[in-house]
């Protein structure tokens, strides 16, 4: 039942929610200092399950309720939220939550910062280009709006800036040791996603057309 979206708002069960977020995130942050660091450490099962059950009711909450995704901005989810992206372990509902929050009324910004993660990616981090590239895509084939946020925020500038990043990365025998473990396979399928980003952006949009002809391919 929709109304109940305007519930667990109304009650707080929302910034609830959020603090349970920020907890699991900061597990995450532990986890993943342990093994920078070469030593042991494994998530409690309550603690991942409760995590995930979190960022699915999220993703509920804000599907189609613009209202819900201005409270989760003003109790500092979205920051969370897109902290958690880089972590492999919730990367795929964080994103979720991500789509949600761009397709809500007043989502230029996550979408900017989720542009932003890909120009502050390693060229090595393939797999996290990939992921943000495929969440974008299913923005960007929703609506007008976002094609046109997506111009706006420098969408066609960043996911270029992909391609900047990965010159030389099919030069066959003269690979740089950066590109030469690295499956081609993998390689070959984030241009893929590029390329496919690129299209669907500018599809039933001469505005973005135009800009991407006068202001980037000249580049």
């Amino acid at each position: 039942n929709s109304v109940f979206k305007d519930v667990y708002r109304e009650v707080g069960i929302l910034e609830v929610f959020v603090t349970c977020l920020q907890r699991y995130e900061n597990l995450l942050k532990d986890k993943q200092y342990a093994q920078d660091s070469g030593e042991e450490f494994e998530l409690k099962m309550e603690d991942e399950k409760l995590g995930t059950l979190v960022m699915n009711c999220l993703t509920v909450l804000l599907s189609s309720n613009s209202n819900n995704a201005n409270v989760l901005r003003e109790c500092g989810g979205t920051k969370c939220i897109h902290n958690l992206v880089q972590y492999m372990d919730c990367r795929h509902q964080a994103l979720g939550m991500v789509r949600e929050l761009i397709l809500s009324t007043g989502g230029e910004d996550d979408m900017g910062t989720l542009l932003g993660m890909i120009q502050s990616a390693s060229p090595s981090s393939l797999t996290l280009k990939s992921h943000i590239l495929k969440a974008l895509l299913t923005c960007l084939r929703e609506s007008h709006r976002t094609r046109t946020v997506f111009r706006k925020v420098g969408g066609f500038v960043y996911v270029m800036s992909i391609l900047v990043s990965m010159e030389g990365c099919l030069k066959g025998d003269s690979l740089s040791p950066l590109w030469s473990n690295i499956p081609i396979s993998q390689i070959l399928g984030l241009l893929h996603m590029v390329f496919n980003t690129i299209t669907v952006a500018m599809r039933f949009e001469p505005a973005n057309a135009k800009f991407f002809h006068l202001e980037v391919s000249q580049i």
